[in-house]
């Protein structure tokens, strides 16, 4: 930590390394009000982000993630529960951060359609995503697990946890294992509907 905290041109803001968000629509709100917009750049310094819509299951919500896109270089944990927000917002967000090693995805049930096209934003370069990937599936993700697949550079991940709710998914999971398998040392699937979970561990080699 730099400089004073008791000093009213720094606000405290530029201290902060944990942003936690439980409620997007208020972030939404203010970020489309003139004079509160962009408040979530303040926070340029932090690097772990938690943001979650799980109490919100209507469209009409108009629920987005795009006011988080990029707000900090520094991010390198990332936990999105999202219930009425696009996959590719999520998938967005991911890319948005440059140095992001630990992904953390939470779909809840959701009535919009998550297949909805092509990431918001486009990037170059993938971030590292040399850490861990979890992907809990209750609904909503399985775009955000084909289109980190297929990210340019590739994935690097030592661990996965992956956790589905549908047969088919149990696809995407050998996609995502044979992308970082250069690099993977933990691997823990569950399924909820087989009844099944399976832990598997090999030292980095």
């Amino acid at each position: 930590m730099e400089g004073d905290v008791s000093d009213p041109s720094t606000p405290p803001a530029q201290y902060t390394k944990s942003l936690i968000i439980d409620c997007l629509q208020a972030v939404t709100d203010a970020d489309a009000d003139a004079e509160a917009g962009g408040w979530v750049r303040g926070f340029s310094r932090a690097v772990r982000l938690e943001v979650g819509s799980q109490g919100v299951d209507t469209i009409e919500s108009a629920i987005s993630l795009l006011p988080f896109h990029g707000f900090s270089p520094f991010i390198k944990s990332l936990h999105v529960s999202f219930c009425a927000v696009p996959s590719s917002q999520v998938f967005g967000l991911i890319l948005s951060f440059p140095l992001l090693e630990d992904p953390n995805v939470f779909g809840h049930n959701s009535p919009i359609d998550n297949s909805d096209g092509v990431s918001a934003i486009v990037q170059t370069s993938s971030p590292p995503m040399t850490g861990s990937l979890r992907l809990f599936r209750l609904g909503g993700i399985g775009s955000v697990a084909r289109w980190l697949s297929s990210v340019p550079g590739g994935i690097h991940f030592r661990k996965l946890a992956l956790k589905w709710c549908i047969e088919e998914d149990l696809l995407l999971t050998t996609a995502l294992v044979e992308r970082c398998s250069h690099a993977l040392e933990s691997l823990e699937i569950g399924c909820e509907i087989l009844g099944t979970h399976v832990r598997y561990l090999h030292p980095h080699r």
